[in-house]
């Protein structure tokens, strides 16, 4: 319930972003929804390339103090497209960006909760 008000904030300026200010007539929907599941991926596929770029061709890590960062960040790649399509397809049916960012925030954070779940041991 902590992280929810903070992914709700992200999901909502996304879903805006998404289904008002990125939307083009020009194109055919299915091209609107890829286009803005890039758009929403391109931050994370470009921080892991310059990550694994520099990681194949030096043998060290371009970000050596969180050099586990951009492999956290992995998930969120398919994540981040899969929230682009709920969020339009749900913005067609309804026609408010809200639903869209409820159910973003729902899915998704439940997701990363329970990927960055650690266990406490035993005590006795």
């Amino acid at each position: 319930m902590n992280y929810l008000p903070f992914f709700f904030i992200f999901y909502l300026t996304n879903s805006l972003f998404i289904n008002e200010l990125s939307f083009s007539n020009l194109k055919s929907e299915k091209v609107n929804m890829i286009v803005a599941g890039f758009g929403n991926v391109l931050g994370i596929l470009l921080i892991n390339g310059i990550q694994y770029a520099v990681l194949f061709m030096t043998g060290n890590s371009f970000w050596q103090e969180t050099r586990l960062y951009p492999m956290v960040l992995l998930p969120f790649i398919f994540l981040l497209f899969a929230a682009a399509m709920i969020s339009r397809s749900l913005y067609k049916l309804t026609g408010n960006i809200w639903l869209g960012a409820m159910v973003n925030t729902l899915i998704i954070t439940m997701i990363g909760v329970a990927n960055t779940a650690t266990l406490v041991p035993f005590q006795t």
